[in-house]
């Protein structure tokens, strides 16, 4: 195998440190279900949290997008759950368009998780409004 040039001058990439309690938020994931018409919007977010402890942790998941608040109280044994905090229909949502089809519009979604009466994490991230399907003509 050839030889990495420069493949031991260190970090190359972006670094990111972050402090937090004893439970951490994960990649969040939305799913998002369109009415006919694109007057509502079904959102589902779900959201990973992981105990970094060792004994069970009650913990509050929330979420925060478009003046919309969702929250969850779970009981997280060590490791990684995955806490689905339910859906929400949003009317007259703002939608995600591709290029040359509308403004991609892109909301901002704050997840936190409070542990003990504090916050243990923090994260906040956007997401579109969208629905991708296909259809095959006979």
């Amino acid at each position: 195998m050839p030889a990495v040039r420069d493949g031991g001058t260190g970090i190359s990439d972006h670094v990111r440190l972050r402090a937090t309690g004893d439970a951490v938020i994960g990649d969040p994931r939305g799913v998002t279900t369109l009415s006919a018409d694109h007057r509502t919007a079904d959102i589902a977010i779900s959201v990973p949290v992981r105990n970094t402890g060792t004994t069970v942790l009650p913990v509050t998941v929330q979420a925060a997008f478009s003046g919309v608040q969702l929250a969850k109280a779970v009981t997280l044994a060590p490791g990684t759950t995955e806490v689905a905090l339910g859906t929400h229909t949003l009317a007259d949502p703002k939608l995600w368009w591709p290029n040359g089809y509308g403004d991609p519009h892109l909301h901002d979604l704050t997840l936190t998780v409070v542990a003990s009466g504090a916050e243990s994490d923090r994260r906040t991230t956007h997401f579109g409004i969208r629905e991708v399907a296909y259809q095959q003509d006979p």
